[in-house]
């Protein structure tokens, strides 16, 4: 499977992830199933997709981390590393500027804090904040 580097913004060490989430979505799409687009805290996701997101996934547990496979995981259906940020109720605002770089404001702060962003491509943070976006009832494009 050729990737494209764009996807992972050049960080030539997310490519292995970026072809395990290419897995992931073209097994679940062999069987009849698909991520969700919507994410709203405390959701509980259906136990189907989460079995089958497992069976596809592991040929990759052999050669990769259960912390890697959690990661695809989290990206693919809910909004990864972003979801403590977003269930805490002292942050105000979320920036994501493409896969990497993340920042946030707290209430009553007004500097920013600024982090490298855990996603593993720019289709995956583009993902998480569609989700957010849709799961406000603001459907993004």
């Amino acid at each position: 499977m050729d990737i494209d580097s764009s996807v992972f913004d050049g960080v030539s060490e997310n490519a292995p992830l970026v072809k395990i989430h290419q897995a992931l979505n073209d097994g679940l799409s062999a069987k009849g199933l698909s991520t969700p687009n919507r994410y709203r805290p405390g959701q509980v996701l259906n136990p189907e997709l989460l079995d089958a997101a497992f069976e596809i996934l592991q040929p990759y547990t052999a050669e990769h981390s259960e912390e890697v496979v959690s990661k695809v995981i989290d990206e693919a259906f809910s909004v990864g590393a972003l979801q403590p940020l977003i269930e805490d109720s002292s942050v105000r605002e979320l920036f994501l500027n493409g896969a990497h770089h993340l920042v946030y404001y707290r209430v009553n702060q007004e500097q920013s804090t600024s982090v490298q962003s855990p996603f593993t491509s720019v289709e995956q943070a583009h993902r998480a904040a569609l989700r957010i976006l849709n799961g406000l009832g603001q459907e993004g494009a």
